[in-house]
């Protein structure tokens, strides 16, 4: 049986914090043009985005497979007809639509920065008492925001208009990029020092001088 139940766990993508839907659309096109395998995936993640960790690149192809663009078939990667209306598209509003049925809180995270919450640690407050998670870190909060930004649902120039300041403490933030605090039961897996291993690695993978505010602009 298919878990179709939203999770809590999201992981960003290489290229920079408001470049994870070009991203996406970059292994997509890579992935209808050549059915690549595990091994070939991950050579044009490192070609394209100098992403080191293969664990850093499994987490990346996890995300496109767990919304449903990519799929695997007798060892080999291949786009579905969802990730093809995306990838021939372009098309943001159809990749939003995808991201908020397979991971909690992003509507969640849209309304609260819609309604005027610019703070990390309050948008991770709220998303707790919204969706039941148990969050400590930033990191989840904050990583909804940059896939907002990226998809073009939230524009840094109005953030910065409502007051908001950089998050600090980044070395804090980037502790794991899925909490150690186990929050519902479907993602009780990504809970331990599997999740931790790559947490570095996954930061610095975002780009020189991306950093992990919610609202710092990426680099370039």
């Amino acid at each position: 049986m298919v878990d179709d139940a939203p999770r809590d766990g999201l992981w960003p993508l290489p290229g920079g914090v408001t470049s994870y839907f070009d991203t996406a659309i970059a292994i997509l096109d890579e992935v209808h043009a050549r059915r690549p395998t595990p091994d070939e995936l991950f050579a044009f993640l490192q070609r394209s985005f100098a992403v080191r960790g293969r664990r850093s690149g499994d987490g990346y192809v996890a995300v496109l497979r767990r919304i449903r663009w990519i799929e695997r078939d007798a060892g080999r990667y291949m786009i579905t007809a969802r990730g093809e209306v995306v990838r021939s598209t372009r098309s943001r509003e159809e990749a939003f639509a995808d991201l908020a049925a397979r991971f909690s809180g992003i509507d969640e995270t849209l309304a609260l920065v819609e309604g005027g919450v610019t703070s990390a640690n309050d948008l991770r407050d709220e998303l707790n008492a919204r969706l039941g998670t148990r969050w400590e870190h930033t990191v989840q909060a904050t990583v909804r925001l940059n896939w907002l930004r990226s998809l073009g649902k939230v524009h840094d120039e109005e953030v910065a208009r409502r007051g908001a300041s950089s998050a600090t403490g980044a070395t804090a933030e980037v502790v794991a990029l899925y909490d150690p605090t186990p929050t519902r039961r479907h993602d009780a897996h990504h809970a331990g020092p599997a999740a931790l291993a790559d947490a570095v690695v996954l930061a610095y993978d975002e780009g020189p001088g991306a950093g992990w505010s919610p609202y710092a602009r990426a680099a370039g």
